[in-house]
């Protein structure tokens, strides 16, 4: 049989179809696998951050409770006993749960000296000075719980972190400081999140450092206190961090890290940072292999295609053209597999069954994504958080747990608008548009939200999502939600005990002082602002012939007293034993020392019933107006202590002002 020669038409045309086949199985290939990778990839990436920002809170958590027990043990201190050693070593013998819960435990008196340290070879007197130690200082300075910097324990040579809390006087002042290490080889605050791995490269692994860029937690020790910079894995996630303003920020993100995929979390508590990371090739190394593999079976069918197409071409011309009208009808999603297909032999007739086999499969292919779906509903229904697909503003697909976290019954919220679980339009519409700006700019949208649940309660809820094809709104867009109401609350919690005196409820000593030093940075020349600084007359004796608890509620009854007295903008702070402040916004001297003498009327009157004790102080106040003569906080604290102590000694429960180097009645 002679085949026609390159010249003919039959030939050139099958040429080209052969030439347009490769092309178009290459071209769709290429497209579709760069997607399928950029999908993986982002995928790993925000279960990378989702792994960062999960640990960060749970070291956040641990943190806060292990300050809970130091603050527990700190109410029970025997503050009056700091100069007896053997009183203070029994205590710290006789708080077992510390050990529990930390590496070593010690008390030290406001001088640094060492008063009790107990660890492993047991409690005694250690005979050290905790003077020269930075979270020391900083502990009596700032007089709040801290967390220190890795250092290295002078006791067992190992790197540690420690955790302090002061310790109150009778008179307000901090006394001593009680305080826990943590080992950081050892501790289960970070080991068990960044255990050994036998397969790094193969494998997520966890590193934690601090703000200084100093690790904390290596799967390998040898890591520990060594610069973040020198470990491959995050150097540049490290650097990217820098570049973003070194934020400590709980709300995780991603990033390529050269050849890893990193998250990174904060842990604003105490100025960490945790880096989950893994080796790119190794978590896409599915994909890469299939890449190569979907190539080569590309490549493989095109060239069986062209050369079948070649074939039927040159010898079956007409019966391939009755052959291409019964194929057409295949993209019909009712074709049947039999009838209708032209009697033929040899290749054209393995090609009519490779035709009916592509629809077999294509049927099967049906019945399979039904089975896929249920599956998937089968994944949401036990996935610890709630899931749920959103298109055209509608929940098309909602988890069991979805529907919990939200009140609902099961499947209950398909078909539902998500403006249900809202609590006004204005909140959904400005979600929406927060929603679009971040999908816009191809990142996930994760971000806390206050929900409405079916029985009109409200919850605090984690709200992530992702588009499920980035740039196509009709696709729909996959979210997760998590119940984090709980943990808003201890975050809370901790912030307003940061602030206030645990006692009063009054602003403390650090937020007086921060305000008072705004105030002055602000100060328009139109507006003006005074300061009172109160010192109660007679208050040690209430301590010495009632007790501590007559005195505690008398301070109390005088922080709800100044509170009635003032603005709701005022600030109303107790900065010392029997010492308070106020700062009254926009308030000239003359309005201010009007104030000052109804406090002191208020106070004199107050009279506390206290068993068979009838209970009562006095006030002296100092008052200062606060202009451009004064520089900083400091020199208005002294100037209005200044009139203070004039008041005391002119006869107590007095007022008097400070008017530029003097002071006035």
């Amino acid at each position: 049989m002679q085949f026609p020669s390159l010249s003919s038409l039959k030939v050139r045309l099958t040429l080209a179809s052969v030439v347009l086949i490769l092309a178009s199985v290459g071209l769709t290939l290429y497209f579709a696998l760069r997607e399928v990778r950029r999908g993986t990839e982002q995928i790993v990436l925000e279960s990378q951050e989702d792994d960062a920002q999960r640990l960060a809170a749970i070291v956040s958590r641990r943190l806060v409770g292990l300050q809970r027990a130091l603050r527990a043990a700190a109410v029970k201190f025997p503050a009056d006993s700091v100069d007896d050693s053997a009183r203070i070593i029994e205590f710290v013998d006789n708080y077992p749960v510390l050990m529990t819960l930390f590496s070593g435990v010690f008390a030290a008196s406001a001088d640094g000296r060492a008063l009790a340290l107990s660890d492993e070879q047991g409690t005694r007197d250690p005979h050290l000075s905790f003077a020269d130690r930075d979270y020391f200082k900083d502990t009596l300075l700032a007089n709040r719980p801290l967390v220190s910097r890795a250092i290295v324990s002078r006791v067992s040579g190992e790197p540690i972190v420690v955790l302090t809390h002061p310790i109150t006087g009778k008179e307000g002042k901090t006394v001593a400081v009680i305080g826990g290490s943590l080992r950081l080889t050892s501790t289960s605050l970070l080991d068990d999140l960044t255990p050994a791995s036998p397969a790094r490269d193969f494998a997520s692994v966890t590193i934690i450092t601090e703000a200084s860029g100093r690790i904390i937690a290596h799967p390998s020790k040898d890591w520990l206190l060594r610069s973040a910079e020198s470990e491959p894995s995050i150097s540049a996630a490290v650097e990217a961090w820098k570049a973003r303003g070194r934020p400590i920020d709980p709300t995780g993100y991603s990033m390529r890290s050269g050849a890893y995929e990193v998250g990174v979390a904060g842990v604003p508590d105490a100025d960490w940072l945790v880096f989950r990371t893994a080796r790119a090739d190794a978590l896409l190394g599915g994909i890469v292999k299939g890449e190569s593999w979907a190539r080569w079976v590309g490549l493989g069918l095109a060239l069986l295609g062209g050369g079948l197409t070649l074939m039927m071409t040159v010898i079956l011309l007409r019966p391939l053209e009755r052959l291409q009208a019964r194929a057409l009808r295949l993209l019909d999603d009712d074709a049947a597999v039999e009838g209708g297909w032209p009697e033929m032999r040899g290749e054209l007739g393995e090609l009519s069954r490779v035709f009916q086999h592509v629809i077999r499969q294509r049927q099967g292919s049906r019945v399979d994504s039904e089975l896929l779906l249920a599956k998937m509903r089968a994944i949401m229904a036990k996935a610890p958080v709630g899931i749920a697909f959103t298109r055209h503003r509608r929940f098309e697909l909602v988890s069991s747990q979805f529907n919990r976290i939200l009140g609902y019954e099961e499947m209950s919220l398909e078909g539902e608008a998500p403006r249900l679980i809202y609590a006004s339009d204005e909140v959904y519409q400005g979600l929406g548009a927060r929603v679009a700006a971040v999908f816009a700019s191809s990142r996930a949208f994760s971000e806390e939200i206050e929900f409405v649940r079916r029985d009109g309660s409200h919850i605090w809820g984690l709200l992530q999502g992702a588009p499920v094809s980035e740039g196509d709104a009709h696709a729909g867009t996959i979210w997760t939600l998590e119940d984090i109401t709980g943990m808003r609350q201890e975050r809370d919690a901790l912030s307003w005990s940061a602030t206030h005196d645990s006692l009063t409820s009054l602003a403390n000593r650090h937020q007086f002082e921060l305000r008072l030093s705004r105030q002055i940075r602000d100060r328009r020349q139109h507006e003006t602002a005074s300061l009172l600084f109160i010192d109660l007359d007679g208050f040690k004796a209430v301590n010495d012939s009632a007790s501590h608890a007559a005195g505690d509620q008398l301070l109390r009854d005088i922080a709800a007293i100044l509170t009635e007295r003032v603005r709701a903008q005022d600030l109303v702070a107790r900065i010392g034993g029997d010492e308070f402040a106020v700062l009254l916004d926009n308030c000239s001297q003359p309005t201010a020392v009007g104030v000052a003498d109804q406090i002191c009327k208020k106070i004199a009157a107050h009279a506390l019933q206290w068993n068979e004790h009838c209970l009562r102080v006095g006030a002296s106040i100092g008052v200062v107006e606060i202009d451009g003569t004064f520089s900083d906080a400091a020199s208005v604290v002294a100037a209005a202590d200044r009139a203070c102590y004039a008041a005391k000694h002119s006869g107590r429960n007095t007022v008097r002002s400070h008017v530029g180097a003097d002071v006035q009645a």
